[in-house]
């Protein structure tokens, strides 16, 4: 995990596991309930999937108001992953400062002082490394978020006695939607109207992280023609993102992309992805413990993510992502 923000509990029984997710302008709330001890979520139940807007900015509110909807499951004490969408949190790439490892994370609010907005004495950062390198350089992803606003978002988490687990943010927690995928793939997805977004991983482990702009068309109507302009530069910064894949890092040529972007057009885009860069397309498939209650719309993925990541880090193998 990412350790600066991780909070370390003495882990209690709980019946309950849950993920918050925050994007812009939308809190998800996803509950599951254990029926063993196994480490196999596949084994859960998915008991809610919600959705709450968030009015004004107010991302506490919107939880709060979630939080309240549900209190009779008597979820105190119960475990929750916290992540943060791409557009709350800060992603910087940098050269690994000369440090020990275990000095990096308290160095990196001086380190990110020209590449953030945020006061120096308001940041809480932290780093992981990159699952490939490029040849002959030494670099680490850095995540960083506003102190102040953090802890005001999570006073109605701690207020609701929830046993926070850990902070994550969207990229990597999207890792983990694929458990048993060996060979590397490209995720593409959307959430209505925001930035499309592509991921690149290797075995739960994130190689390329890429914001897109986002397809307007989808939503359009099946009887209308989705625009080729938009479906031409996807497929473009697709190739870009492949070419950085199989050239700069020296891997071999990806054949496997999963779409997540809701509406009416996308056997359309999928289509032109695989003929004009001949790749396997796949609509995205919920899991089966999932898909009863699946929103449908993939703008629940995050949360879904976020109580997979949970699950592993409590009762699964998980393999770091940072020192």
């Amino acid at each position: 995990m990412l350790d600066a923000f991780q909070r370390f509990f003495k882990r209690r029984q709980s019946k309950h596991l849950l993920a918050i997710a925050l994007r812009h302008g939308r809190v998800n709330l996803l509950i599951t309930r254990r029926t063993s001890a196994a480490a196999d979520i596949d084994e859960d139940h998915l008991v809610v999937n919600d959705e709450q807007k968030v009015e004004a900015g107010d991302y506490a509110a919107a939880i709060r108001i979630l939080l309240a909807r549900y209190e009779k499951l008597n979820l105190r004490k119960a475990p929750v992953q916290i992540v943060l969408g791409p557009k709350l949190v800060h992603q910087v790439s940098m050269e690994r400062p000369q440090l020990e490892d275990n000095e990096i994370a308290a160095s990196l609010h001086w380190s990110l002082k020209e590449l953030v907005d945020i006061p120096a004495n308001d940041v809480v950062a932290d780093y992981y490394d990159p699952a490939i390198q490029v040849s002959g350089r030494d670099k680490i992803h850095v995540v960083a978020v506003q102190k102040s606003w953090l802890q005001k978002v999570l006073l109605p988490v701690n207020e609701a006695k929830l046993d926070i687990q850990g902070i994550i943010n969207e990229d990597l927690a999207l890792t983990q939607l694929f458990p048993e995928q060996q060979a590397p793939l490209v995720l593409l997805s959307q959430y209505g109207q925001e930035q499309a977004q592509l991921l690149l991983i290797a075995r739960q482990k994130l190689i390329v992280s890429r914001q897109l702009k986002p397809l307007i068309s989808l939503k359009q109507p099946a009887d209308v023609a989705i625009d080729t302009y938009e479906t031409d530069m996807l497929a473009l910064e697709l190739q870009r993102s492949l070419d950085y894949y199989s050239g700069q890092l020296r891997q071999p040529a990806l054949q496997h992309v999963q779409l997540a972007m809701p509406g009416s057009h996308q056997s359309d885009v999928a289509k032109v992805l695989t003929e004009s860069l001949s790749l396997k397309v796949d609509i995205f498939t919920y899991p089966g413990w999932a898909s009863e209650l699946a929103a449908g719309d993939f703008s629940d993925l995050a949360a879904m993510a976020g109580v997979m990541w949970l699950n592993n880090e409590l009762f699964g193998r998980h393999d770091e992502v940072s020192s």
